[in-house]
């Protein structure tokens, strides 16, 4: 499909904003496609390719102790309403109903990191005493572990990344916390800055004479959960420079900008309690969005057959990735 006048693009970005809005079901991570298609631009394509992602900077927000001593209060307070006569809990469920208790407790130690560990096990201690057809009081007890469990991770996390973790929250980074305390379920998923680098390639009869035509993208992007803690879509948008080689023209070289892209993914609490086998589908993923090429192409840029393109060109792209990181991490 070539494109010949502005209103082909415009019909073609259309119809990538309305594939992009179907894919409202998902989440990305940062990985490694082993597949990716990127459709025709003035002229040559579709292109096929691959790409690879590195997470530069994660800005990881676990949940804050303060947050969790909020919701331990609210746990034990139905505990103690709904089963006042509860036999044998680690702590004073009276206690541990107040603000004033969990206070005195963490100023008056520092070994906060421990307190934290301690106050997740002791919940669950009394989760398992209460019978399973109080609902209610099981999920806040719950809820009230897991933020415990997730508090015990660095608040603000900056580190080098690569194709490795499915998300910046899906490894544990305290050394001091022991191995699988922490669940999948009680990570959040957290923003991160990722260098992309794309290299796809296409031949087609009518540019380049016939030759081979690569185009090579280095693309920052930013992206951000979509889906909270049910963690299965991220947002995406980037900018970087492409470069298109053949020996059948001159390169050209020039920005692109991407301001819409989705990924759709299991969520990363699928993976608790489960071997890597069972987990192969966590590293599974698709994604989907647009690209702009905003200088357009001048006549003859990929041969003697390619038009003029003087406007913003937009077009679709979509992967299928596979994170070798989930089946671990």
């Amino acid at each position: 499909m070539f494109v010949k006048h502005p209103r082909h693009a415009l019909y073609r970005w259309c119809a990538a904003a309305l594939l992009c809005a179907a894919f409202q079901l998902g989440r990305p991570a940062p990985a490694d496609a082993f597949w990716e298609w990127l459709d025709n631009l003035s002229g040559p394509g579709p292109f096929f390719g691959e790409q690879i992602d590195f997470t530069i900077v994660c800005f990881a927000e676990p949940p804050q102790w303060t947050d969790a001593v909020t919701a331990t209060v609210i746990a034990y307070s139905i505990v103690n309403a709904r089963l006042p006569r509860l036999d044998g809990p680690s702590i004073d469920i009276n206690q541990g109903a107040l603000l004033s208790y969990w206070a005195t407790r963490f100023a008056e130690t520092t070994e906060r990191l421990n307190e934290m560990q301690k106050a997740a096990t002791e919940l669950e201690e009394v989760r398992s005493r209460v019978p399973a057809r109080e609902k209610d009081a099981r999920e806040a007890l719950a809820k009230a572990a897991s933020l415990w469990r997730g508090a015990t991770q660095p608040r603000v996390a900056v580190f080098p990344g690569s194709v490795a973790w499915s998300s910046c929250m899906d490894n544990p980074f305290n050394s001091d916390v022991p191995p699988g305390f922490v669940r999948h379920r009680d990570r959040r998923p957290a923003s991160s800055l990722i260098l992309n680098y794309q290299q796809m390639f296409t031949t087609n009869a009518a540019f380049a004479d016939g030759n081979r035509i690569v185009m090579r993208i280095v693309e920052g992007r930013f992206s951000w959960p979509l889906s909270g803690s049910r963690d299965f879509l991220d947002g995406q948008l980037g900018a970087g420079r492409f470069w298109i080689t053949s020996a059948g023209f001159l390169t050209q070289d020039g920005w692109i900008v991407e301001p819409a892209r989705l990924n759709l993914h299991f969520p990363a609490s699928f993976a608790d309690g489960k071997s890597w086998f069972p987990r192969f589908l966590l590293g599974v993923s698709y994604s989907a969005g647009i690209v702009l090429f905003p200088s357009g192409f001048e006549a003859g840029a990929f041969g003697r057959n390619s038009p003029a393109f003087p406007g913003t060109e937009a077009i679709f792209e979509q992967s299928l990735v596979f994170n070798v990181g989930r089946l671990w991490h």
